[in-house]
């Protein structure tokens, strides 16, 4: 993993089915060896990226610290811990983090914003490792 986000601007990919997204994402990057943890079609109403890590942390990431024109976007979240899952989201929501001893509930209107992408992020429950988030 190399802890970069890729920026696509949507004219240059071809209609396709959404199955055939992971397969052609690679090829479109030009790189067979990445890990794709997510994908999103953004525009200018997304407003935050919420980072969730093994760990149980969670960091809230101002979008607008990804603005520019670059393709490759270095240090787009902690390397220093396991991420599970990145999210972008338009408005503040709630998120279910479930581990392997607990579910909590995660209210992101009481994560602080942050522009520092590497930032660690708040513990949101110390019991178990964190297996799955989701929106709620």
């Amino acid at each position: 993993d190399d802890n970069t986000c890729r920026k696509i601007k949507l004219n240059m990919v071809q209609e396709t089915r959404v199955t055939e997204l992971g397969h052609f994402i690679p090829n479109l990057l030009n790189e067979n060896s990445i890990n794709i943890i997510n994908y999103s079609v953004l525009d200018d109403s997304h407003k935050f990226l919420i980072a969730v890590y093994k760990n149980n942390r969670v960091n809230k990431i101002n979008l607008k610290s990804f603005s520019g024109n670059r393709r490759i976007l270095k240090n787009a979240y902690n390397k220093n811990q396991d991420l599970l899952d990145l999210i972008t989201l338009k408005e503040d929501s709630k998120l279910k983090l479930t581990t392997e001893k607990t579910s909590v509930e995660v209210d992101t209107k009481k994560l602080r914003e942050t522009n520092s992408r590497a930032a660690t992020g708040v513990y949101v429950t110390r019991k178990g490792e964190a297996k799955q988030v989701e929106v709620i």
